[in-house]
This record gives C-alpha cells, structure tokens and sequence, in this order.
C-alpha cells in the first residue's frame, strides 16, 4: 500500500491526514436530487401528464423549448412529480455548471462507484455508467444538453429507468419522445400574476399577459417588478419599464447598493454561489447564518436571485439584453478577487476536514479579514469540493491570468485534498501547471512541482515528472544558499525532503530500486532532522514495500516495525492500523503460521473505520495466494465480491468474478 504524508494516494489506500472515502457505506435508498420546485407555477399539468406517459412506455424524453420558457422549472416538477415510480433515485446533472467528462465523473460517484475506478476517458467513464446503470430503475435528467453526444453519454441502460433531457436543440436520435414546451395558457398566467401580485388592480394581470405575453420567464420578471415597485396599475408597469426590456426596470429601480451587488455577482464565476459569500462586502453587524442583508433581499425580492437549495443561490439568466448607460463600478474587479479569496478560504477548510490539520502545508497565508464558515464532516466538504470543481478550475485560470500567484498556490494546495480522494488525475495536473506557471517564489516552486509530480506519476509521464522534480530540486538548492533567516531555512528543508521523496517514488515506478531507497532513506533523514515523525513513519513504509518487492523480507518486516514505533508515539491510529495489516500480510505470504488470523485482526480496526476497499482488496490478495498454495481460497474472493459490490465498486467485482470463473474452469 502506498502512503506519503502530503501528496500521495487515493482514499482506497491512503491512510495519512484523514483521507477519506466518500462512498463509506451501501445506500440505504438512492440519490433523491433535483432542482428546487418553484413556488406558485401553474398550468403545466397537461405537459406533466404527457411526460409521464411517455416515460410510463419507457421512452427517453426530449424536452425543448426557448430560453426562458420553464423548461428547468417543469424539469424540477417532473423529479417531483415522478418519484415513486423509480426506488432507486432520481439524479440531475447540470451541463451548464460543468462539462460532460466531470459531469459524468461525479454522477458516478453519486451512484456509488470509488473514485478511484473511474477511468480518465470519457468513453471509459460512459461505459462504466452504462454497466452500473444497468439494472438500476432510476429517474435520470440531464439538463443543458446542446448535442445528440451529450444526451446519449447520461441515458440509462436500464429499461425500467427513465430519462429526461432538457434541450436547447432538437435532437436527431428520433427514439425520444420529442416534447416542446411553450408559453403558458393566458387563463394560467394571469392566475399566476395574481397570486404573486395580490395588489394588482382587477383586470391588470389579464392586461398584462396580453401585453408582455404568457412566458415564465417574463411572468416572473412582471412579479418581481410589481413587487419591487408596489405598482397595482397596467400604466405604472409601463411607465417602470419605460419602453425597454422588463429586467431594466427591475435593475433601475434597486438602491445602489442593490445595483453594486447585482454586478458583483454578474461577474463572479458560474452562476451559482453560497450566500454567505455575500457577507463579505456588507459590514452589516447583525449579519449571521441565514441571514442576509437589505441589499440581497431586495434581489430575492426583484427576483433577479432565486434560491435553488439551502443556503446557495442562482443568478436568475436574463431573457433580453440588458441596457445600461453607467460604467462597470471599478471596485467590482477588488470585489471579485475578495471573492475569490472567501473560495479559496472555503477550499482549505475543506482540506482540513478531508485531509485532517497535520498535514503539511506551505502556502501563505490569506487576508485574516475574510472569513469563511468550516465543514462538519469530510463528506460534506468532499460534496463541496465536488459540487464547486468546475467553477474553482476556471476561478483558477482567471487568477493565474491577473498573477495573484500566492492566491493561485493557495487554492491549488487545498485541492489536493479532493484530487487525492478521486482520479481526476488530469485535471488535477492542468490545475497544477496552471499554478506553477505563475508561480513566483522558490517555495511555490518546489511545492507545486512536488504536486505536480505525483499527478504526472499517475498518469505515467514518468519523463515529464522527472524533468520537472529536477528543476525544482535546482531552483530550491538556489534558494537555500541564497537564505540565512532561519524560519525560511527550515520550510525550505521540509521541501526538499518532499523533492527527495517524490523523486524516490519516482525512482520507484521507473524500477530503479536502489536509487528509490537511498532518496527514501535520505528524506527520512530531513525528516528526523525536522522533527516530523508522522513523516518519517510515511516514509519507512515506502521503503519497507520496496524491500518486500525485492524479496528481502526480513528488511521489509524489521522496517515496518520502526514505522509502527513512530506512528504508536504520535498516536497516529490509522497509519498504525495500516502498517500491522502490512506486517499481517507479510507474514501470510511468508507462510508463517496462524498468520491468516493476524490478517483478520488487522482488518477489524479498518472495517470499523470504513476503509471498505483496502478491506475488499485484502481478501483477494489473500485468495490468489491461497489458489497458488492449493489451499480454499472462494470464500475470501466472495467476501471480496461482497465488499465491492455494496460499495458499488462494480468493476473490482468483476475482476473477481471472472478469475472465480477462470479458476472454476481449470477444475478437473
């Protein structure tokens, strides 16, 4: 098993920093998601009714329509509306928030699929989705979908599972049943504006259904002017309007603080965001959790925002151009990047709840004025993580393009806590070369380039990780000689044990043992002289795997137990834990007596402690090398299958099943 104290692994064998899986369980019931139901819609029941007979035939629905018509809305009502009809879940996947590669990436991993499995292509990550949707009676909805490739990539294989797609386009593929959605029915419109609107004189909504016409989108503009105005008159609307599109006399007649607000979120990246991001600019004293202040609720109550779950909000799209004779404010830009500083801030809570708060870190520190609410759990900030990639990947480059250097380094070093729990190995690795390319110290150099290594280690661009450890380990010798403060001595130390070690990985997957031993050895040393023995322990049980590799066994035991010595004085558990089941494990394959017993017991403490996929990964080990000795071995390849199958880990399950099935055949 591979370990390493900043950098390495992936939760299904890392046991440092509280690195966690997600998936720590089988589902009681399955993924119940979906856009929140806006309040007050009527007159779509004829659309609903259609809908749900088409997906009752098992036919994928087409959804269509122009901008602004509902057709999220009506999405969100069809998830609702349908539920009971799918037991094992409904899903929703937002093609406007992230493209379809890490769409489908995260919907796997909803599905209960290990991060770790998922392959890095996208035809790979397609087919999985397709095997683990294969007997699954889900409720599927992909909404943004702007090609036939897109819907195609999120449809089912189950025949009892449904599929809606939401669409700009018609699609060519003629099995979906094709539903165009259009204006509302005047009766129902103007019912809606006087529900929304009870100050309306008699007859007004009607006049103005026939006037503005009977679209969602405009209908919920009409609301939210009348009620940002209190006007009750068919002459007042006009007059707020003045002749131009509704959404301008909405934005004319917020405060300026309003207005201020407005274009601040126009210009942050992505449409949706936390609303307690907001409280950075408002100094507001009563500000608190759930709370917001004057100039946000007047775009609720404009409804130029609109919530789309608890405690995150949307920026409503606009349906017409939008005219305005002032300037962009000049602080939005500081405004924007104080944003980006709150996200960030966010992003290393994260990483502490993920990665636990001894892992080292060296980027410097941020603003100590922008603050950021903390996570309760490492799921919930690995669900962050997730839910924000997308938008925190282009946050990225906007940053790298303006050079706030430190703040690129900042955010980059909190990502590894996600990037270390999923095989988005890729992204991760453009992530980082879009920091390092900025960077403008030695020390982020050095950091980044060790991030960055591991990446490319993973993604087998050994030459590549090579070429860019070896500059980094120049650029930090540099440094080193160049320094006589004794703080910066010491960072400066610390990196270049995490060079030494990443380069005696390395040396590792290039098979050039000896040289992996002598830089592991050498890290140890940094280590010892830095007094970081978690550290230390990290790195011993690299080198006590490659004396195992080499056959020298003895060396690799006697080194294992140093490490347990270091992590049982630290009282570091879970690397303790590990190291006894590479002990236990040892010993099995040395044929050491009542060894599978040892095996077991080293298995309690991870079982407890969900490590389901270490525990899964043991009994097939344990089994090949029972079938190799001659000894039963098919109660442990099914414990394995059962482990893997509850987890969703559907292709480790397969593996096992077909060598079950190969060694069933080999029976004489």
């Amino acid at each position: 098993m591979t370990v390493h104290n900043a950098f390495d692994g992936q939760a299904a064998n890392v046991f440092q920093g509280g690195v966690v899986n997600v998936n720590t369980g089988p589902r009681p019931v399955g993924p119940q998601e979906g856009p929140q139901v806006r309040p007050g819609w009527i007159g779509r029941e004829a659309d609903l009714d259609a809908i749900g007979v088409a997906l009752a035939q098992r036919r994928a629905v087409a959804l269509g329509g122009d901008d602004g018509i509902g057709k999220t809305a009506l999405a969100a009502l069809v998830i609702e509306r349908f539920r009971g009809r799918y037991p094992d879940g409904q899903v929703y996947v937002d093609l406007d928030a992230e493209p379809a590669s890490p769409a489908l990436h995260s919907l796997l991993v909803r599905l209960g699929v290990a991060p770790h499995q998922i392959p890095a292509e996208l035809e790979g990550r397609h087919a999985l989705y397709r095997s683990v949707t294969r007997d699954l009676p889900l409720l599927v909805v992909a909404d943004g979908v702007t090609r036939d490739r897109e819907a195609a990539l999120f449809r089912p294989a189950a025949l009892e599972a449904g599929y809606l797609v939401v669409t700009r386009v018609p699609l060519r593929d003629k099995t979906y049943h094709e539903h165009r959605l259009g204006p509302l029915d005047p009766e129902a419109a103007a019912k809606y504006l006087r529900d929304a609107c009870p100050n309306l004189a008699e007859g007004v909504p009607e006049r103005l259904v026939e006037e503005f016409g009977s679209g969602p989108a405009d209908l919920s503009a009409l609301a939210g002017l009348v009620s940002q105005r209190s006007l009750s008159h068919l002459i007042e609307v006009r007059e707020a309007i003045g002749g131009g599109a509704i959404v301008n006399g909405l934005y004319s007649g917020l405060s300026e603080q309003a207005k201020w607000l407005f274009r601040f979120l126009e210009a942050l990246r992505g449409r949706e965001f936390e609303g307690e991001l907001v409280g950075i600019f408002t100094g507001a004293a009563d500000w608190g959790p759930g709370e917001y202040p004057k100039a946000f609720d007047e775009l609720l109550d404009a409804r130029l925002v609109e919530p789309v779950r608890p405690g995150w909000f949307r920026l409503v799209r606009d349906t017409e151009p939008r005219e305005r004779a002032e300037a962009p404010l000049t602080d939005v830009f500081n405004a924007v990047r104080d944003s980006f500083i709150w996200n960030v801030r966010r992003a290393q809570h994260a990483d502490r709840s993920v990665m636990a708060a001894d892992r080292l870190r060296f980027a410097p520190p941020l603003p100590a004025h922008i603050t950021a609410p903390e996570f309760n759990s490492g799921s919930e900030a690995m669900e962050w993580f997730r839910a924000r990639f997308s938008t925190l990947q282009a946050s990225l480059r906007d940053a790298a393009r303006h050079e706030w250097s430190d703040l690129a380094w900042s955010l980059v070093e909190a990502l590894w806590a996600y990037f270390a729990n999923t095989s988005r190995d890729r992204e991760a690795a453009e992530c980082y070369e879009t920091a390092l390319a900025v960077a403008r110290t030695p020390e982020a150099v050095a950091h980044l380039s060790a991030l960055l290594g591991m990446c490319l280690m993973r993604l087998d661009r050994l030459d590549e990780a090579d070429a860019r450890l070896g500059r980094a380990m120049q650029t930090l010798e540099t440094a080193r000689q160049s320094t006589a403060d004794p703080g910066r001595i010491r960072t400066l130390g610390e990196l270049d044990a995490i060079l030494t070690e990443v380069s005696g990985r390395l040396r590792r997957r290039q098979g050039r043992h000896e040289e992996a031993l002598n830089l592991l050895r050498q890290s140890c040393s940094y280590m010892e002289e830095l007094n970081r023995p978690k550290a230390i322990g990290i790195r011993l049980r690299a080198i006590a795997e490659i004396h195992e590799e080499l056959g020298e066994l003895d060396l690799a035991e006697s080194t294992w137990n140093r490490a347990s010595a270091y992590f049982t004085e630290i009282g570091d558990q879970r690397n303790l834990n590990g190291t006894k089941l590479d002990l236990a494990m040892l010993r099995f394959n040395r044929g050491d007596a009542d060894a599978l017993s040892e095996v077991d017991a080293a298995l309690t403490p991870l079982s407890k402690s969900d490590l389901w996929q270490t525990v899964g990964e043991t009994h097939e080990r344990v089994a090949l090398r029972l079938a190799e000795r001659g000894e039963p071995f098919r109660d442990r390849a099914e414990r394995a299958v059962s482990l893997f199958e509850a987890h969703g880990s559907h292709a480790d399950a397969e593996r096992v099943r077909q060598w079950l099935a190969l060694k069933e055949s080999e029976r004489p």
